[in-house]
């Protein structure tokens, strides 16, 4: 541990932002770091200055070699909305599709931009057909896979839906206490994030999209609002954003 020089920190770093290549699960490829920035500033180094601060208390060495390196910017990932385009193939493809779930899905997800937690939460009572209004007060969170309040009290809300939309859950609406996403057989609990996330990357891998994240449809509601006409404090109140 005492031949740990900084610049053998640095070299490190450099190493592992490097990029690779990897294979996915549905057979595309995709090139990335080995560690991504984030994960190297607020995940790896720290436990390694931990480390060498320790040694150092110890006096196992002289001075920590990791305080002198300077960490790798930090950036916010960038997501790209989809196109029309894209979002009329996957509307399409999850019509076709036998999985009772993916229309409804990708129908809220288009029309409302919510986020997955919150298209996982919602249930039948939560929706007034008449006034064609939705309301937003739960959310399933994968941390403990357990449905809670929303975090923030802007993201509890209420939106208007549009006929579309509103029309088609009408035609196949379920019981009050049932979740609009559910599992085969058991209306009473909301699809778990794994299987969701699944099912919603087979929809896109056989309508052709490729990079799904289902933040995107978020991303494209917000830019087609704003395109649309809407007001940049009207959308960021319908998507639960308090400012």
């Amino acid at each position: 541990i005492q031949s740990i020089s900084p610049l053998d920190v640095q070299c490190w770093q450099d190493e592992m932002q490097k990029e690779i290549t990897v294979e996915r699960a549905d057979g595309t490829v995709k090139t990335k770091p080995r560690l991504s920035n984030n994960t190297i500033v607020r995940s790896v180094k720290p436990i390694l200055h931990g480390i060498m601060e320790s040694a150092e208390t110890d006096e196992l060495l002289e001075k920590n070699p990791v305080k002198k390196k300077t960490n790798p910017k930090v950036q916010k990932d960038t997501v790209k909305p989809f196109s029309k385009e894209e979002i009329i193939a996957l509307l399409q493809t999850a019509d076709e599709s036998p999985n009772r779930n993916a229309l409804p899905a990708c129908m809220i997800f288009a029309y409302l931009g919510l986020r997955i937690g919150e298209v996982q939460g919602l249930k039948w009572q939560d929706i007034d057909f008449k006034n064609k209004r939705i309301n937003i007060v739960r959310q399933f969170r994968a941390s403990d896979r357990s449905i809670a309040r929303p975090k923030t009290e802007s993201s509890i809300r209420e939106n208007t839906m549009p006929s579309e939309l509103s029309e088609y859950l009408l035609s196949i609406r379920g019981k009050d206490n049932e979740y609009i996403i559910h599992p085969n057989g058991d209306t009473r609990k909301p699809l778990s994030r794994k299987a969701f996330e699944i099912s919603l990357q087979t929809i896109a891998r056989h309508a052709g999209v490729k990079e799904f994240k289902s933040h995107r449809f978020r991303h494209a509601y917000a830019t087609m609002a704003v395109e649309g006409g809407a007001s940049l404090t009207a959308v960021m109140g319908s998507m639960g954003h308090s400012d």
